[in-house]
């Protein structure tokens, strides 16, 4: 008998797209004891922003293989993929499991199909048919239906091939720190004054225009939490949100902090972790709030299904608007100002954050 089951995973994506698929890789885990798990994936393992950090210190992956493929439909990925196809057949992986995006084309699926288990000739592949094209239907008022949420779906795509695993504790939260992303943490927040202050985390951007909640808004709802509850707002966001992070701060006055492109997506972990709640868009911090069992209230744009890529988790708060071009799926929004985003009024999420935060 083998001593060793090697496993390739596929999964691509941005940071929230990653953290999803750990319930997937926890199932995975269970199956059995003998397991190397090998991820194909857009990102690089050693960077300290790249959420691969967090899979390998959650011990759910032991190693990684970056391509763009995993999460680009260009030509040039394919090419980058062919030109790796000896490496991977090498490396001979009894089972390789295809956790990409549901909507894919018939293609898509039938190209994959052929690389991954013809060329690189695994034992067992599995998840290669798995596509939906769900985000076709609407209900009878036209809005696009509602979706099971991505981490059910892709720890389903497992079930389906007939895995058997223990599902209990799959969603549960957890923390990828160590003693020394707690020790930083701890140094930014524990400052004079701030001794049973609660924080909350703020991430007003996007990278697309269409999932963002106006700033004007996101800075009416602070202040509101600022002058009732006292609260200390810290902002996160990526390299790329660092200008406007600090913009964002000067806005709302003495005392909060722009952490934007300035700490390891470990710290950011731990950061949240420490938050009363998050307060923002659908992004990558959202979803790692909910990864660490922080509350999250957001805000979602509607050009997705409803449900998709809700954080993990219960205790959520999600502000979504139906309009009249829901479901459109487009890279941009055709309007200079969203309609689904500006339908949620400050009203709704300042209550939300009462809610989630201040409710017990």
């Amino acid at each position: 008998m083998k001593d060793v089951l090697r496993i390739l995973v596929i999964r691509g994506g941005g940071i929230g797209d990653m953290i999803l698929t750990i319930p997937a890789l926890r199932a995975l885990r269970r199956v059995a004891d003998n397991l190397h798990v090998t991820l194909l994936t857009n990102w690089p393992a050693s960077s300290t922003s790249s959420p691969v950090t967090v899979l390998t210190r959650l011990t759910l992956v032991d190693s990684v293989v970056t391509l763009p493929y995993s999460n680009s439909r260009h030509l040039r990925s394919l090419l980058a993929l062919i030109r790796s196809l000896p490496r991977l057949r090498a490396s001979s992986f009894d089972v390789i499991v295809c956790l990409r995006h549901s909507v894919r084309s018939r293609i898509s699926q039938m190209l994959e199909s052929f690389v991954f288990r013809r060329l690189v000739a695994p034992k067992v592949a599995i998840g290669f048919r798995v596509a939906s094209q769900l985000h076709n239907l609407t209900t009878q008022e036209g809005s696009p239906i509602r979706m099971r949420q991505e981490a059910e779906r892709l720890v389903a795509v497992l079930a389906s091939e007939g895995l058997d695993f223990v599902s209990a504790g799959l969603y549960e939260p957890a923390n990828p720190s160590s003693t020394t992303e707690i020790d930083s943490v701890a140094e930014l927040l524990d400052g004079p004054g701030t001794k049973g202050v609660p924080w909350v985390a703020v991430c007003p951007f996007a990278k697309e225009a269409k999932k963002a909640w106006p700033l004007s808004r996101y800075e009416a709802v602070c202040r509101r939490l600022d002058s009732c509850l006292g609260c200390r707002f810290v902002i996160v966001g990526g390299e790329h949100d660092r200008s406007r992070g600090d913009r964002f701060a000067r806005t709302l006055g003495d005392g909060v902090i722009n952490t934007c492109g300035e700490l390891s997506i470990i710290e950011v972990c731990e950061l949240l972790s420490r938050c009363r709640f998050y307060l923002g868009n659908d992004t990558g911090p959202m979803h790692l709030a909910a990864l660490v069992g922080t509350p999250c209230v957001a805000i979602f744009s509607a050009h997705n299904n409803p449900g998709k890529f809700y954080p993990v988790g219960t205790n959520h708060k999600i502000s979504r608007k139906s309009v009249s071009c829901e479901g459109c799926l487009h890279a941009k929004c055709k309007y200079l100002q969203p309609l689904c985003m500006n339908a949620v009024s400050v009203e709704e999420v300042y209550e939300n954050c009462l809610e989630i935060g201040f409710s017990a």
